[in-house]
């Protein structure tokens, strides 16, 4: 797998065949594993201005990510983009967890 520009600091499930990374160069990407060909990038997501660090499974369809620049994010894989920011912290967020019905706990330092 190729393409991000930075670091991957995290990876996850999204669906049966597809995965999220989330990278230094401050991206997500959607991959999609091919049977011949492997894991190809079908989606690039774009919106934190700082590293990612964390990108959880929200849904088949929805990922969630943290970052340097102090926001959580959720993102719809289909398209593509960010449908909620949070910004509720003035700390860098290096960890998220999804629980108990769909809540979501962020750590940070």
């Amino acid at each position: 797998m190729t393409g991000h520009e930075g670091d991957v600091n995290s990876i996850c499930d999204v669906s049966k065949n597809e995965i999220a990374s989330g990278s230094s160069d401050h991206t997500i990407r959607i991959w999609k594993l091919f049977e011949k060909k492997g894991f190809e990038c079908v989606k690039v997501m774009q919106g934190h201005s700082a590293p990612i660090w964390k990108v959880i499974r929200i849904n088949d369809n929805a990922v969630g990510s943290c970052s340097h620049d102090k926001t959580i994010k959720l993102w719809r894989n289909s398209e593509g983009e960010c449908i909620k920011t949070f910004r509720e912290t003035n700390y860098y967020i290096f960890s998220l967890l999804l629980f108990d019905d769909k809540k979501i706990l962020a750590g940070d330092n």
